[in-house]
């Protein structure tokens, strides 16, 4: 019996010292981990590090504000600086983007210095302000990164909130071509794409554009509407108002985007090796295998068969590689005429004739046979 107590007697005290080492190992543990100092970190990148600044007649305006993660104990300066060419583009390598530097000279701090008060944990609003500069191209993908300078404030800050980088967006005001029975077709038939231009399938191709649609969609005698048609492909919108994409061998990729009138949508039909991948708005719809390149040919037309229905076009493009969602919803209004892999773009721009203008300058369109176009001059996307 005198055995079973000491025992039990050990048992316990070895219960109770493993205990105690537990708390002491979990009280230590959390000591090391969790960091309860004041950081400083930019109110706009607490979630993400990229923002927008849209140019609107030339010039656009974003409000950045640096916040700390506790009310502050007395009045702290800080610093909001902007950062080289070299910052930008390490921030291209890591995240996959494809920024353009904005020139120092196009942008203006309302204030380089700002004060989080006393018993406060947001500084005022610094503005930054981003004008157009004289060799500014449309679409290409513009922006200018910032970041804290802790040097006065001798603060630390939350690694990736402490910088952000402002991306350029551009209000469009631009034509537009309203089609009036056929659309536009080649006014020189050419291949415009395989090895040396000759009349060879392909595996790789993205087709995209900007529709609106004016009047009804049905029209006694017609079962569609072709926004484009060209190298076996059809890409429609039926009388119900929805999108769809017929294939070389006739097959349906089957419906997709719901179209209403007067409205502007994006689509892009997107071809890789046989993967034909739809998005609508910058959405991807459906992906499907349709065994193979799509069919070679000399000739294309944009609305070439919208009698009655109202289609309004802009902004089509052709390109030789596969597009990625990012680059197909982050650009549905515009890109550089000058990317090496636009085959041909087509802004109309013109606001008057029967020609489209390719931006690439090689494969213009007209209107043919009993077509017309009504230029609309002031079309507006955000």
């Amino acid at each position: 019996m005198k055995k079973d107590n000491k025992t039990r007697m050990m048992m316990q005290l070895y219960s109770m010292l493993l205990l105690a080492c537990s708390f002491s190992f979990l009280f230590s543990s959390c000591e090391e981990e969790v960091d309860f100092s004041n950081k400083l970190y930019i109110a706009q990148a607490k979630t993400t590090n990229n923002a927008s600044v849209t140019l609107d007649n030339g010039e656009g305006n974003f409000d950045i504000t640096i916040a700390s993660t506790y009310k502050m104990t007395q009045d702290i300066e800080v610093s909001l600086e902007i950062m080289d060419e070299q910052f930008l583009n390490e921030y291209n390598t890591k995240y996959k983007t494809e920024y353009q530097y904005i020139p120092k000279k196009a942008v203006t701090l309302s204030s380089s210095n700002v004060k989080i008060p006393d018993n406060a944990a947001i500084s005022k609003g610094v503005t930054v302000n981003v004008k157009k500069w004289d060799d500014y191209k449309r679409g290409v993908d513009y922006a200018i990164p910032l970041k804290i300078n802790t040097m006065k404030s001798g603060m630390s800050v939350i690694d990736g909130s402490d910088f952000i980088v402002l991306e350029l967006a551009e209000k469009v005001v631009s034509p537009a071509a309203a089609i009036i029975n056929e659309g536009f077709h080649m006014i020189e038939p050419e291949c415009i794409f395989g090895p040396e231009m000759e009349e060879l399938p392909y595996g790789t191709i993205t087709i995209e554009g900007k529709i609106k649609m004016t009047k009804g969609f049905f029209v006694a005698g017609n079962w569609r509407s072709d926004v484009f048609n060209g190298f076996g492909l059809q890409i429609i919108v039926s009388p119900s108002g929805v999108m769809n994409v017929r294939f070389p061998d006739s097959s349906f990729i089957g419906e997709f985007g719901s179209v209403s009138l007067n409205k502007w949508y994006h689509f892009a039909v997107v071809n890789d090796n046989g993967s034909i991948t739809i998005y609508f708005d910058g959405e991807q719809q459906s992906t499907v295998s349709n065994g193979g390149p799509f069919n070679a040919s000399k000739s294309f037309s944009i609305a070439s068969y919208a009698t009655g229905t109202g289609m309004v076009v802009d902004e089509f493009r052709i390109w030789k590689t596969v597009r990625t969602s990012r680059q197909i919803k982050k650009y549905p209004n515009m890109v550089d005429a000058t990317h090496p892999d636009l085959l041909v773009y087509y802004r109309f721009d013109e606001g008057t004739g029967n020609i489209a203008k390719d931006a690439k300058g090689k494969h213009d369109l007209q209107i043919k046979n009993n077509g017309a176009v009504n230029w609309l001059q002031e079309e507006t996307y955000p």
